[in-house]
């Protein structure tokens, strides 16, 4: 007897038997830790919320900047036999906004921003003894001189004291505060703040959000040249440095309900060379138990890959080859979190101590930052920042009230790109269709014998015959469709100042004039150009007060705190002239200009005197990088000059009365 079974039942033995060796092959996973669960879970939750619309913003933002449709629109285009051509006006007005803003703030040639002293700087209980013992002094001095100490003498001697006081402190405070923006501004240079705003700057331009990240202290390995018994040589030196990074907007993920950076559980996704993991090692807050687990799941082929829905269209539209073919054991990726934690779950990594060095509650929270490879912690401490911030700064070309993520250029021009592109299609298709006449045969029974229809060029003979010797209908007849290019090209120059509009930038901005002879005088394009920066501002007061004030404060906070030179401490209040100054400082330089202009001539020369026109000359150069104490004569200088011309001429009047 042969047993016969279903397939249905061949099929369920299969199953079983897959089932059972899996259940023998089965190994236990190592239980998760309070930490890594807690940072898994928020950032799934975040990810999650930034996949249902921001994601797809993000990679239609870069769709357009890159002058490419989405995959449905190009399909449907090719189903429809249109030609498939993006207008790159998206691109044009990205890269004006780019060098607008670069060439606005003049930023190769220095900073933009700057430290003042406080109005009233405070004393030090030292510098208030030093002043009371001199005052005493001074006291018994004019005394033993057999002087009457009268209430009147010692009001204008308590005067006089306080006065001499107020400018030395005021002289002390300018001092230090001008080496605190040396040293700021060195540090920043050193820590790679230019490449980072830069970056930042083009991520502001196209994608609704854009980050800076810093200052974070990082060991960097560098050289210094030594001078030995035979010249310069370089010696390698390892220090550690704040720096400034800018972030990718696809790599952060904030909280459903965040604002700012600081609101919620905030996650960046983030790469690891293996080695530079290594060298983590023994530094303050690594667990090294959990790199060396990474370490060596890497080595034995364990992926540490963050997979997301939009890796494989982020790589194609950043010209970053496949996901596919990148080699995993180059980098290890990783989950950077910033968030509240349980004073229990962090104790059980060993941190016990809050920033103020008090022991840690079970049931409190606590700012942390934790670093996060698979399920591995390796990296675990508490946010130690004065004022509690995270480092992370961002805002947006357009911001959004109550939003965390605003609006790019792309965004902004969106419809507008899209009526252009239809624009430009159309006109195409008129243009291949009226580009030469078409052919109607109206009997087809009339063709000769081997006459092709789809041939045709100049001084071709059309053979036919007429079998009904009475039809005198035309066998053949040519029509030339009409054209429609001007019509088209009209509304295309009717979208472009709609773009400058919604954007605002406008194309004489960058080199295009489109405003006939209005940007051909030197008057009429500053008029178009004072118009046209009520559009910038906008942007640059953002970046002055959520990019370049909250950084400066950060590094000085980080100095007042951590530097040994005393010499750049006091009492100095932090006022950033912030990245608004250098638009603000060409427009007064024009006012400035015309008043000069305006003002040379003899009346006014009586009262606007030569030191006045000098100090209005410094003011002209100041923005435009030239060296005013060299091109314009100093204060004293110009005395000096009006004082030998005074003498001159009376030494010529005395000559002629002698004579």
């Amino acid at each position: 007897m042969m047993g016969v079974r279903t397939p249905d039942q061949v099929t369920a033995a299969i199953e079983a038997e897959r089932t059972a060796n899996q259940a023998q092959n089965y190994v236990q996973p190592e239980p998760m830790d309070s930490i890594a669960a807690h940072v898994l879970a928020r950032y799934e939750a975040n990810k999650q919320f930034r996949a249902e619309e921001i994601d797809n913003i993000l990679l239609e933002d870069l769709r357009q900047l890159n002058g490419e449709y989405d995959p449905d629109k190009l399909a449907d285009l090719k189903r429809n036999g249109q030609p498939v051509i993006f207008f790159p006006l998206t691109g044009e007005k990205v890269r004006g906004a780019l060098s607008w803003i670069m060439d606005v703030q003049n930023y190769d040639n220095g900073k933009s921003w700057t430290l003042n002293p406080s109005p009233i700087p405070e004393l030090s209980p030292l510098d208030e003894d030093a002043i009371a013992q001199t005052a005493n002094a001074d006291m018994e001095a004019f005394i033993a001189q057999g002087n009457v100490v009268s209430p009147a003498v010692m009001r204008q001697y308590a005067a006089e004291l306080r006065d001499r006081v107020d400018a030395s402190r005021q002289e002390d405070a300018k001092a230090r505060a001008k080496r605190m923006e040396t040293r700021i501004y060195d540090q920043m240079v050193e820590g790679g703040w230019h490449n980072a705003y830069k970056d930042f700057v083009h991520n502001l331009t196209w994608a609704p959000v854009a980050y800076i990240k810093g200052p974070i202290l990082r060991r960097v390995d560098t050289y210094e040249w030594v001078q030995g018994p035979f010249g310069f040589y370089p010696k390698p030196v390892s220090k550690i440095i704040p720096t400034f990074e800018a972030p990718s907007p696809f790599d952060i993920y904030p909280s459903r309900d965040a604002v700012t950076t600081d609101d919620g559980d905030l996650c960046e996704r983030i790469k690891i060379a293996p080695y530079k993991l290594e060298a983590f090692k023994g530094v303050p807050g690594y667990q090294d138990a959990a790199i060396d687990k990474v370490l060596a799941g890497s080595v034995s082929g364990t992926v540490y890959t963050e997979q997301h829905n939009t890796d494989s269209e982020r790589e194609r539209l950043e010209h970053k080859g496949s996901v596919a073919s990148a080699d995993p054991r180059n980098l290890i990726e990783g989950v950077e979190y910033w968030g509240c934690i349980h004073g229990k779950y962090l104790k059980e990594k060993g941190v016990t101590q809050d920033k103020d060095g008090r022991p840690l509650a079970d049931l409190k929270l606590y700012e942390a930052n934790v670093t996060l490879v698979g399920r591995e912690v390796i990296y675990v401490a508490i946010n130690r920042q004065i004022n509690g911030k995270r480092p992370y700064l961002k805002t947006s070309w357009c911001e959004k009230p109550g939003s965390f993520f605003g609006a790019g250029v792309p965004r902004l021009m969106r419809e507008l790109q899209q009526m252009v592109n239809a624009t430009i299609r159309a006109l195409c298709f008129n243009m291949s269709q009226s580009s030469g006449f078409q052919t109607i045969v109206n009997d087809m029974a009339r063709l000769a014998p081997g006459e092709r229809l789809t041939e045709s060029f100049p001084g071709k003979i059309w053979q036919f015959f007429n079998q009904n010797r009475v039809q005198n209908e035309k066998p053949i007849e040519f029509w030339q469709p009409d054209s429609r290019a001007a019509e088209l090209l009209s509304l295309v120059d009717r979208f472009l100042p709609m773009a400058d509009t919604l954007t605002g930038i406008p194309r004489y901005s960058y080199g295009n004039d489109t405003n006939g002879n209005s940007s051909r005088t030197l008057g009429g394009l500053q008029v178009l150009m004072s118009n046209a920066a009520r559009g910038i501002k906008m942007v640059l007061s953002l970046i002055d007060q959520y990019i370049f004030r909250p950084a400066v404060y950060r590094m000085f906070d980080f100095n007042m705190q951590y530097s040994d030179d005393e010499a750049i401490k006091g009492d100095v209040v932090v006022v950033c002239s912030g990245a608004l100054s250098q638009i603000v400082n060409e427009q007064e330089g024009q006012k400035i200009l015309a008043l000069l202009q305006t003002s040379a001539n003899p009346i006014d020369a009586a009262i606007i005197g030569p030191q006045e026109r000098a100090a209005m000359y410094r003011k002209v150069a100041e923005p435009l990088g030239m060296p005013k104490d060299s091109v314009v004569k100093s204060d004293k200088a110009i005395a000096e000059a009006i004082q030998q011309q005074a003498q001159q001429e009376q030494q010529v009047q005395q000559e002629q009365g002698v004579a």
